[in-house]
């Protein structure tokens, strides 16, 4: 059975977040322009992940000073931390350019890393309760 800070550190990463949604809404927004030389939308995408990226180190934050035995604690912020190191690449290959090679490829295998990132994430969260 799990203990108090295993159950609200669950609590806090199965509960939806008005802030993160906004946050992916813009970069799903910014990335999707049909006009690759639109400014704007390279801002509004970047502007996202950032939000993203505060999102999550607001709750690693919160995660940590939560005190539990769970061992999965761990796992939890890692995967935390690696999900945030994906954004962050994500962020430069915004930054390069979606329509540069070195854009594209920084975008790539930022995606992979947050994937990856998000099935430990998901698994850390389950093994908690």
């Amino acid at each position: 059975m799990a203990d108090e800070g295993a159950e609200k550190i669950h609590s806090l990463l199965v509960t939806s977040s008005d802030t993160l949604a906004d946050a992916m809404h813009k970069v799903g927004e910014g990335l999707h322009v049909d006009d690759p030389d639109n400014a704007d939308a390279g801002k509004v995408a970047l502007q996202g992940v950032n939000q993203a990226r505060q999102y999550y180190g607001r709750l690693r934050h919160r995660i940590r000073a939560i005190h539990t035995s769970a061992d999965s604690k761990r796992d939890v912020l890692d995967a935390i931390d690696r999900l945030n190191d994906g954004l962050g690449l994500f962020a430069t290959g915004i930054k390069a350019g979606t329509t540069t090679d070195k854009g594209r490829d920084r975008i790539a295998d930022a995606a992979d890393r947050i994937q990856n990132a998000a099935v430990d994430l998901n698994q850390a969260t389950n093994a908690l309760v």
